[in-house]
């Protein structure tokens, strides 16, 4: 018998007591988790593994926790607060985690309330008079859910696009590249439909750059400008990080996070 069938005997016979049947014998909470271990000592552990009780978890402005399928490998933010979205995520994936990461922070709010009343809780002395019975409340109707939202991804494209040139000082005929993919030479003549999926590759490029440009920003400042021209010149033929193209941006910011990770620890044995 799994763990979850011996939870599952001893709740019928909390539930049995409860109804008032004389022939269950009385039990706790204790005895139930005591003998669901000794059933499945194995089971048991990872089930409590599977609970994550922390409420030291870092969220983002939203209130969402950084998850590895839909947000960036270096648990990055945005300006606004925000984990960076993942590079390759769709619409449909990233909402539907979203909504599973917004459920599972809500259950988990709500345990942790209920537990907290239950436990400050102030005692009663005894013949106290127990608390006056609270009249049924009557029925509230549902309120309608609220409308769908449609992202306008023309304007968010046009943002992304904002973002790459003018923050980052991209070449805006670097984007050519992006504009091939859909059939067209200039964001202005793209089909409506194309939209949605050009926001999808420019705002991951936007991600990329911002990315990178926080990795040159820590390399410099420890190694120095000289000695990261010289790197960007001997291994990608350019000086700097945006005259990378799109596609071998993820390249380089997977060879500048071990050289940053270098200068970081060198920095700390010299401060130490």
């Amino acid at each position: 018998m799994g763990i979850l069938e011996v939870i599952e005997e001893k709740l019928d016979r909390v539930l049995g007591l409860l109804e008032g049947d004389d022939s269950v014998q009385e039990t706790t909470l204790g005895a139930v988790m005591k003998d669901a271990k000794s059933a499945d000592p194995e089971g048991f552990e990872q089930a409590l593994a599977q609970v994550d009780t922390s409420s030291d978890v870092e969220l983002d402005s939203n209130g969402l926790p950084w998850d590895e399928r839909i947000h960036t490998s270096t648990k990055n933010k945005t300006e606004k607060g925000v984990w960076k979205k993942k590079r390759g995520v769709s619409e449909p994936v990233f909402n539907e985690v979203v909504a599973e990461l917004k459920q599972k922070i809500s259950s988990s709010k709500g345990e942790q309330v209920a537990s907290e009343s239950i436990a400050n809780f102030p005692p009663v002395a005894d013949g106290a008079p127990g608390a006056p019975n609270v009249p049924p409340v009557p029925g509230v109707p549902s309120a309608p859910g609220a409308p769908s939202v449609q992202k306008d991804f023309k304007k968010l494209s046009i943002q992304a696009i904002n973002e790459i040139t003018d923050k980052h000082k991209v070449d805006y005929a670097m984007l050519d590249e992006v504009f091939g993919l859909f059939g067209t030479k200039d964001f202005t003549l793209m089909q409506p439909e194309h939209h949605e999926g050009f926001h999808l590759l420019v705002d991951e490029y936007a991600c990329d750059l911002n990315d990178t440009l926080e990795l040159v920003q820590s390399i410099v400042g420890i190694a120095g400008q000289e000695a990261f021209d010289k790197y960007m010149a001997d291994n990608f033929n350019v000086r700097e990080y945006n005259q990378i193209p799109r596609t071998q941006l993820r390249s380089l910011i997977q060879a500048l996070e071990p050289w940053n990770q270098q200068c970081i620890s060198w920095q700390a044995q010299q401060a130490g």
